[in-house]
């Protein structure tokens, strides 16, 4: 489902181009966009507080945020605004999916909690595009610069790391962190904590998938 380009540019569902901002466009965000179909939304189609729904995400327009897009907790919209930005909804339980790849070096930051956020983590896996091999004895992890989860494979993979083995094409792979997420309330990351890549031992030649975070959204204010 989408919209024409300027199928009601400045006008209502009623009366193109003598109206406010239109309700269809407003219900046609909260039925389900892709994200590049949110972000591509005009000044005249988008309004501050507007939900917008990003396959399970939730997120809303803040008309005067100037944080820095992540493309997970922040997202720009296309015509560049100096301020507005599209946020991740807080309340909400999400899948935060960050990409990786063989290449990703050591310490890669995944994901940096923006400011005015806090997200308490519930759970952690891989999901393998393509499988992962090489090196030797190759074993990979996820954990965060917070003390409490700063070990390598605290967050994913355990202390001696996710091996070829457990890294097959597939959803929900890899091994319980150091750190159990759902139980433990250490297990939150504050703004400006970050989300890293761990190469615990030697390095991959291939292999390509996501880090899937769940994560309950407790703050995200925008600034």
């Amino acid at each position: 489902m989408s919209l024409i380009a300027n199928w009601n540019t400045g006008g209502s569902a009623q009366t193109p181009g003598q109206g406010k901002q239109s309700l269809r466009d407003i219900l046609h965000a909260l039925t389900g966009l892709t994200a590049g179909q949110m972000t591509a939304l005009k000044p005249s189609q988008r309004v501050a507080g507007m939900p917008a729904r990003v396959g399970s995400l939730n997120y809303s327009w803040n008309a005067t945020s100037v944080l820095t897009a992540d493309g997970v907790m922040v997202a720009a919209a296309d015509d560049a605004p100096a301020a507005g930005r599209w946020l991740l909804q807080p309340g909400q339980l999400a899948d935060l999916v960050l990409p990786i790849t063989f290449a990703t070096a050591d310490a890669a930051v995944l994901l940096t909690v923006p400011t005015g956020a806090a997200i308490k983590l519930v759970d952690a896996w891989w999901e393998v595009t393509g499988a992962w091999t090489g090196g030797t004895s190759s074993a990979i992890g996820v954990s965060s610069d917070n003390g409490d989860l700063s070990t390598k494979g605290d967050i994913l993979g355990g202390a001696g790391g996710d091996l070829l083995a457990g890294l097959v094409v597939g959803e929900f792979q890899g091994t319980t962190g150091a750190v159990d997420l759902a139980t433990n309330p250490i297990a939150g990351l504050v703004a400006t904590e970050i989300v890293r890549f761990d190469r615990i031992v030697s390095a991959f030649t291939a292999g390509t998938g996501n880090v899937h975070i769940l994560a309950h959204i407790t703050k995200n204010a925008g600034a």
